[in-house]
């Protein structure tokens, strides 16, 4: 996926609005979305990644990019509370077992202001071999990520994104039934699809694709209602 560039310049269209000042990336595996989700309101940048490895690598990606930022061999925890701006879940939530309690844990490190972003696959009918070997335990739905609702959390977007490439997805779980796709399919899709996507999904209202968006706003009063 590291060469998945379409995608992850759409991912960062999406979010882009909810990125600033200190940001931080939970289970950052090796750093692939550095580049592209940062932007110039980004004061200072930490990921956090349990696998020694693959912290081991995200450094060494940042320092040969030239990049600025720290990475952390743990997952969230009471260390961080109100310490961010953005916080943000790339992929990762699904490989979460109890996902309602680190939802609450992510809003409870952001700043009142702050934003939560989580990006996942979608479609429970699309979970497949795949799926199972890279240790996701669910896909989503926008109803299921928004049941997971924090309490001091206003919903700002919710949306599925890559409207086409939910076909490549469709495909593979009734007919290729491959446990990872291969480079030439990433490729394919990342070139061809996605570019497609990005100009479908505004015209389908956001309401198809094989990955869905939520961002939740933390606010002061829990009783506030989303928009």
């Amino acid at each position: 996926m590291l060469e998945a560039t379409q995608w992850k310049r759409l991912l960062a269209k999406q979010i882009a609005p909810f990125v600033r000042g200190r940001v931080l990336e939970v289970g950052g595996g090796i750093g692939g979305n550095r580049a592209s989700f940062a932007n110039d309101r980004v004061s200072t940048w930490t990921a956090l990644e349990p696998d020694p490895e693959l912290a081991a690598r995200y450094r060494l990606r940042l320092a040969a990019a030239g990049l600025s930022g720290e990475v952390h061999t743990r997952m969230l925890g009471q260390a961080d509370r109100c310490a961010y701006d953005s916080v943000i879940y790339a992929d990762v939530l699904e490989h979460i077992k109890d996902d309602q309690k680190e939802v609450a844990l992510a809003l409870d490190a952001l700043t009142v202001g702050g934003h939560l972003l989580i990006i996942v696959p979608a479609h429970p009918f699309l979970f497949s071999e795949m799926d199972q070997r890279i240790g996701h335990h669910r896909r989503y739905t926008r109803a299921t990520l928004r049941a997971l609702k924090p309490e001091h959390g206003r919903e700002v977007r919710a949306r599925y994104l890559d409207c086409v490439g939910i076909l490549a997805s469709l495909a593979n779980r009734l007919a290729l039934r491959q446990a990872a796709p291969t480079r030439r399919q990433i490729l394919f899709w990342d070139r061809l699809l996605v570019p497609l996507s990005g100009v479908l999904d505004p015209l389908t209202g956001y309401r198809l694709g094989k990955s869905a968006l939520i961002v939740w706003q933390r606010v002061a009063d829990s009783k506030a209602e989303p928009t």
